[in-house]
């Protein structure tokens, strides 16, 4: 069966079970014996039911009090991934991934809100269980609303989470007697735990019956026995009323009520009526409803059926008799007891005084305010005015800290408290806030700190956040600071005409972890402009942005999640929130892997988000000329894997990978002008794992021509194309490359160093060599460096640097899965033919300070370029890059028939799949005035 990563919370089993089966596979002889009498033919069909679900979840852009939502049945097969919204309230305003169509997991990250997936006949039993614990009589099928349910949506979500296991958000630790099944291969000893829990196959059981009667001993056999086993002792409920007798057999377990039957003649005589069996029938299966609904005929014998098919379906089995699925009814019906308890827990809150604000008071989607790290939750729902006179009243209110976390909030309005919360801290603990009877909150902004814990011999790190200070804004302009005023910023404001009535936490690790603030239009608020929710949405690292300012969409990775989105410090690289601004902006870079981004301006500073990295790689921009950044092209695959900058000047730069699953185009909306991107930098706590536009309205957008930027075979050319009298000519010399850049050589500019000329030992692969860097000194307007794919960074460099030092750098993820050139039609030889020898070639070719200019390039190529040598105009020959030990492929020198002027070099990724983070040669060939001939020398 297909492996897949969720499955029923309530059950344990998945959803998409195209059963196989190996002939040759040995087998156990337990499981052997199992797989011979439940029949591979029947137990395949009969998993038809596990396709059939819904989940439960929370919809973030839900306004009102309550917030999750059952969704409606799926619609897809494979996976079970996509499924209908459904009709309850709630799921009507998803953000749908399709039309009329919603994604069933939105998050399966280790801390996140992971929907409940549920089976609908295991739904059903759940909505039996809670209507048996209410005393109500409610029966879910598929026809039914959403709406019914027999318990609260939000109230479940949140009494589970303290069940939940850390990476698995849909496996619960309950008494499943399954093991968790994430692959969902069959666990052939416990088959009868996959049956659908409410097939039944009466014509079947009828037969069984009949079979049941001759081979069962009848009453008066028993009665026989009875007579004979008390003819030895005496019956000691011979003299109890029958009454008494029934009662007392309440206390007597399924397994020890045969042996009751035989040891009394009055057991016997209390146990005939169809009545006492009905009745323990809803002490021993309450799961069987059905004997409630129906009355029971012959109910002694119809009681011995439902309970062999729940407690024995193997004896059955091996008779050759159907077994239904009320084996793993019972089972789950055991689950649902305790979901049921766990809910009656959480269903229990402190009770609080009502207000008029009630009935009409909305709620934004309570967002995380910390890592929670243990399970038991505390939920608070507070209304801080039970009138609206309240409002006119003097307000103090109370900060509680557990350490340096915030734990607790008390509002004080008159003689009555509200407290969210853990309000038991000392005095030294707290902080006080009196406002006037004429004045309110405006808002709150969170401080939320972050302490990084790096994990032994990884370069991953472990998180832990916490609200560690307050500022609180009133609506007469003051600011109050409490605790820490430093960390991430997470805005509370109710939108324009609404004010600030209450309250939703939770509470888990004496700290806050859920934060929400109700709003309502009777509360006295400022007058405020539209914004952008998104900063309300998101958690902003430093500051918040500026209102005026508007976010696109982000884009994300297949490994980026959005499992803790609530907890994700968004950064913000301005470019400037007006012309003025814009005007001094002078250069964009970036790190190879786009795990560090910054902006230089005309006045010497730049800002820098996310890592601190070292090697960067620039792009000038001449802000104060005109020159403005008009878009981007973001690289999605894995995570955001590169990003392609692009002015109104007609230049464009590509930093990281210019190519993986997807590079989409990204333009500021009419109306608006970009001011900047925001970034998340989430995965593995540094890369970067989303981005997005930053718009702004005070500025229009500049017109930009990426289809320009392209050359005649779909390279984009970095940073602009050459002059239009360039042509390739030529052969391709990497002729099987993949790139997706093109960047030219100017042979006409002087030289004074190239950097990054690597000798690549026989084990390295080119991929992890990066490329070079070429300084010119013209000092023309031109660009001053030109970057043809970043230098190793790891490559040892420092003077001392040894042979161990080069075999123990760090090489790129998953570079062994994928070393060697199988395809190759010439396999590369290093010219460095020891280690030693590698590690002692210079790396930079230095040509003085007024330079050279160069007048002929030797490549070595097979499928891709391997190795490469410049040549300067006074004879001096560069050290060779990547491995040169074959024969040279040919050596491109400038003028000529064909009036060679350049090279034109092709960087990409996709040679090795995903294992280099940005781009590197992987092929060239000439660049001239054409005159129809080959522009290859022999060498």
């Amino acid at each position: 069966m297909p492996e897949f990563d969720h499955f029923c919370f309530l059950c344990y089993a998945g959803f998409h079970n195209p059963l196989e089966v190996d002939e040759e596979e040995d087998y156990d002889e337990d499981t052997a014996e199992m797989r011979k009498i439940f029949p591979f033919a029947d137990i395949r069909q009969r998993l038809d039911w596990a396709s059939n679900f819904r989940t439960i979840g929370v919809n973030r852009n839900a306004t009102g009090l309550k917030q999750c939502y059952l969704s409606g049945r799926a619609v897809e097969e494979e996976l079970g991934t996509i499924i209908e919204p459904g009709d309850h309230p709630n799921a009507q305003n998803l953000q749908l991934e399709y039309d009329g169509e919603v994604s069933l997991y939105n998050d399966a990250n280790d801390d996140g809100d992971g929907d409940l997936p549920i089976h609908e006949s295991c739904l059903t039993v759940l909505c039996e269980a809670f209507a048996q614990a209410r005393g109500l009589k409610y029966h879910w099928n598929a026809q039914c609303s959403s709406t019914t349910l027999p318990f609260d949506l939000d109230t479940l979500f949140t009494c589970l989470a303290s069940v939940r296991r850390q990476g698995f958000q849909s496996c619960l630790d309950l008494g499943h007697e399954l093991d968790m099944e994430q692959s969902f291969w069959i666990q052939w000893n416990e088959v009868y735990y996959y049956l659908d829990p409410l097939d039944q196959d009466e014509t079947s059981r009828s037969r069984q019956r009949a079979l049941e009667r001759a081979l069962s001993p009848t009453r008066e056999i028993l009665a026989s026995k009875a007579d004979k086993y008390q003819a030895q002792s005496a019956d000691f409920f011979s003299g109890l009323p029958k009454e008494l007798v029934v009662r007392i057999l309440d206390f007597v377990s399924v397994p020890d009520m045969p042996s009751c039957l035989l040891a009394s003649r009055a057991i016997l005589e209390a146990t005939r009526s169809d009545h006492f069996w009905t009745r323990r029938m809803r002490i021993d299966a309450p799961w069987y409803w059905e004997a409630a609904e129906d009355g029971l005929l012959d109910a002694h014998r119809e009681y011995n059926d439902v309970m062999t098919q729940a407690l024995k379906p193997v004896e059955l089995a091996k008779r050759g008799q159907r077994v239904d699925g009320l084996a793993n009814r019972r089972r789950i019906w055991q689950v649902a007891q305790e979901v049921v308890r766990l809910y009656e827990l959480a269903d229990d809150p402190v009770a609080t005084k009502p207000s008029v604000f009630e009935e009409d008071a909305t709620c934004r989607y309570a967002v995380r305010v910390a890592r929670p790290r243990s399970s038991e939750l505390k939920k608070d729902t507070n209304f801080f005015f039970t009138t609206a006179a309240d409002m006119t009243l003097t307000k103090r209110i109370q900060f509680h800290w557990s350490g340096a976390a915030l734990c607790g909030i008390s509002v004080a309005v008159g003689d009555t408290t509200s407290i969210c919360g853990d309000c038991s801290s000392p005095a030294e603990a707290r902080h006080d806030l009196v406002i006037a009877a004429d004045d309110w909150l405006e808002k709150l902004v969170f401080n939320i700190s972050t302490v990084d814990t790096s994990v032994y011999n990884s370069d991953v790190c472990r998180r832990d956040q916490f609200v560690s200070g307050v500022s609180c804004y009133t609506l007469s302009g003051k600011r109050h600071e409490f605790g820490d005023t430093q960390g991430s910023k997470r805005l509370f404001e109710p939108p324009p005409g609404k004010g600030i009535v209450g309250l939703r936490t939770e509470l888990a690790d004496g700290r806050f972890t859920r934060f929400a603030i109700i709003e309502h239009a009777a509360i006295p608020t400022k007058s405020r402009t539209l914004h952008d929710e998104k900063r309300l949405d998101f958690l902003w690292k430093n500051e918040l942005p500026s209102r005026s300012l508007r976010f696109q969409g982000l884009q994300s990775g297949y490994w980026s999640g959005d499992g803790s989105w609530d907890l994700v410090p968004m950064e913000l690289l301005k470019f400037g929130n007006t012309e003025e601004e814009l005007s001094t902006l002078v250069g964009f870079g970036s790190s190879p892997d786009c795990r560090s981004l910054e902006v230089y301006r005309e006045d010497g500073s730049k800002q820098r988000i996310g890592g601190n990295v070292e090697a960067m790689k620039t792009m000038r921009i001449d802000g104060p000329g005109g020159e403005r950044v008009g878009g981007f092209k973001f690289v999605i695959g894995a995570l955001c894997e590169g990003i392609v900058i692009t002015t109104n000047h007609g230049r464009q730069a590509i930093f990281g990978k210019s190519n993986d699953n997807a590079r989409t185009e990204h333009t500021p909306d009419p109306g608006f002008g970009l001011a900047g991107i925001y970034c998340s930098f989430n995965y593995n706590s540094n890369l970067l794992s989303s981005l997005a536009l930053v718009q702004s309205p005070d500025f229009s957008a500049v017109d930009i021509d990426p289809a320009s930027l392209m050359d005649e075979t779909g390279l984009m050319w970095e940073l602009q194309p050459p002059p239009p009298s360039w042509r390739s000519i030529g052969p391709v010399y990497g002729d099987q490359h993949r790139g997706a850049v093109a960047k030219t050589v100017d042979f006409s500019r002087p030289v004074t160093k190239i950097e990054g000329l690597l000798a690549a030992p026989q084990w390295l692969d080119l991929i992890e060599l990066g490329g070079w860097t070429i300084h010119y000194g013209d000092g023309s307007d031109l660009e001053p460096t030109a970057t043809f794919g970043h230098t190793s960074w790891v490559w040892p460099q420092q003077p001392d640097a040894t042979v161990v030092d080069l075999r123990s750098m760090q090489r790129h993820e998953s570079m062994a899965m994928f070393a060697g050139h199988d395809s190759d039609t010439v396999t590369p030889v290093a010219h460095a033919t020891t280690d030693e020898e590698a590690l002692s070639q210079a790396s930079t070719w230095d040509l003085g300070a007024s330079g050279e200019k160069l007048v002929a390039v030797t490549v070595w190529s097979g499928d891709y370029l391997n190795g490469i040598q410049f040549h300067s105009e006074t004879g001096r020959s560069s050290p060779r890059w990547g491995k040169c030990g074959n024969e040279p492929a040919a050596t491109i020198r400038i003028g000529g028939e064909e009036s060679v002027v350049g090279l034109k070099v092709m960087l990409g990724t996709s040679r090795l799949g995903y294992v280099a983070c940005c781009d590197v040669p992987q092929a060239v060939q000439a660049m001239g005035k054409p005159q129809d001939k080959s522009s290859l020398w022999p060498h």
